[in-house]
């Protein structure tokens, strides 16, 4: 369920050791942001929403080959969902 997707990824959020090297697979909005204070720096990340759509929480990922290149992930406000190497 929704909710229980939403369950694990605050389980990642607040418990982030317990999934490194793990492979997580995720469905949500992705979405793409540039560092204020490291020029061409980018975080990548997917939105996930609970059930009701209320509330969202972000995961920041790598890709497993560890690319930075904003032109090897999914378009920003894309869907993004395979599987995604925790890092």
């Amino acid at each position: 369920s929704s909710t229980m997707v939403y369950s694990e990824v605050y389980n990642m959020m607040v418990y982030p050791e317990q999934y490194v090297g793990k492979k997580i697979k995720m469905e949500g909005q992705m979405s793409v942001y540039e560092s204020p204070d490291q020029e061409g720096k980018h975080y990548f990340t997917v939105i996930i929403a609970d059930a009701t759509a209320c509330c969202q929480l972000g995961i920041e990922f790598i890709l497993e080959n560890g690319s930075e290149d904003p032109a090897d992930y999914p378009e920003d406000g894309g869907l993004c969902g395979r599987g995604i190497p925790a890092v």
